[in-house]
């Protein structure tokens, strides 16, 4: 199913910015029980978060956990790297104090 022509045509609207006629043609392909594969869901996840659309980030993460899709790592760093630059900007926005800052340590 993922060299369809339904396919071509869903990631043809991701390549154009058409992101809610994906989804549309996404929902349309469930609901016509055609089954979809994984690829998709990250192109479309990927394209989100790129647009920094939190709301259809967790809603198309939500269907595809559903669905019993495994998404790629590449949907998931896409996810961190838009929350990551969503925080900072609010952080920056709110002119916390450098001095109240320390060093983040990742074990």
């Amino acid at each position: 199913m993922e060299n369809s022509a339904v396919v071509q045509i869903i990631n043809a609207c991701i390549s154009l910015g058409w992101l809610e006629r994906a989804h549309d043609l996404l929902d349309e392909m469930k609901f016509s029980r055609v089954r979809i594969g994984g690829s998709i869901y990250s192109t479309l996840l990927k394209a989100y978060c790129k647009a920094n659309r939190p709301r259809e980030i967790t809603a198309l993460l939500k269907e595809a956990q559903k669905a019993g899709i495994q998404l790629d790592s590449g949907c998931y760093e896409a996810m961190i790297e838009t929350r990551v630059l969503d925080l900072f900007k609010e952080m920056k926005g709110s002119n916390i104090s450098k001095a109240g800052n320390r060093e983040l340590k990742v074990s």
